[in-house]
């Protein structure tokens, strides 16, 4: 009778910790659901209000890869062309099928040659991603170098490529040893000048007579013409300012 005193209660007390533990755990996925649909509202509102995407064609989805469902989509049911967010998936297959290091060339030494072939490698005598290691071992090696291309069988432009993009610096052309990534770096000067105009060699005055009364000067005046207080001799102070920027372009 004893034992079975004890074991009602416990029963009981685990009976009833069991439905609070239920009602704990409904609770909480409850409270989750209710997160992801405010969360999912949120999100609709704010494409659909959106001034962005209000102004053309946009297609959005959103999917939850462990709860293997869908939590927004806009469009999701319609084709568009792909454009550059194709890149990520590149850029996803670059990270898992490539290794950290790359072979810069293949070679083989006959006699007094040296032959060698390119494998794709962009970083040779790029200015921010490359090394000296490939260019000290062609220039310091005792044998005569002979370059080939044999082995590449494709064509400078992708498929697909827009054929008129092939003045921009994202279409580089394929080669099988890249130099410079492909690319000419020019460096563009842009020069602003303010100063008074020149007509004929004279400074555009008018009255012309005020000619006379114009001194140039130096410094670090911000105004371009400054007057005496009390009379009419006139501080004259050019401007000009130089940036310059890179520009880059595939040569062929």
């Amino acid at each position: 009778m004893k034992n079975r005193i004890c074991f009602i209660p416990f029963l009981a007390i685990l009976s009833v910790s069991f439905l609070l533990s239920c009602k704990s755990t409904e609770e909480m996925v409850d409270s989750k659901q209710m997160i992801v649909k405010e969360s999912e509202s949120q999100l609709q509102m704010m494409v659909e209000h959106s001034d962005v995407f209000s102004s053309n064609v946009t297609g959005f989805v959103l999917y939850d890869p462990e709860a293997d469902s869908t939590l927004y989509s806009l469009n999701g049911h319609k084709y568009f062309t792909p454009a550059s967010n194709t890149k990520l998936f590149t850029f996803y297959a670059g990270l898992k099928a490539l290794p950290d290091t790359l072979p810069a060339l293949e070679y083989v030494i006959n006699g007094d040659s040296l032959i060698f072939w390119g494998t794709g490698d962009p970083s040779f005598l790029h200015r921010e991603y490359g090394s000296d290691k490939v260019y000290n071992f062609l220039k310091k090696s005792p044998q005569q170098l002979y370059y080939s291309d044999s082995h590449f069988d494709d064509e400078p432009l992708g498929a697909g490529w827009s054929w008129d993009d092939y003045n921009s610096y994202y279409s580089a052309e394929k080669s099988p040893f890249p130099i410079y990534g492909n690319m000419v770096e020019f460096t563009i000067e842009s020069i602003e000048i303010n100063r008074i105009k020149r007509v004929d060699g004279e400074l555009l005055i008018e009255p012309e007579l005020f000619q006379q009364n114009i001194e140039e000067e130096t410094g670090d005046e911000q105004q371009i013409l400054l007057r005496d207080r009390t009379g009419n001799r006139f501080e004259y102070y050019p401007k000009s300012d130089t940036t310059s920027y890179e520009y880059l372009k595939p040569f062929h």
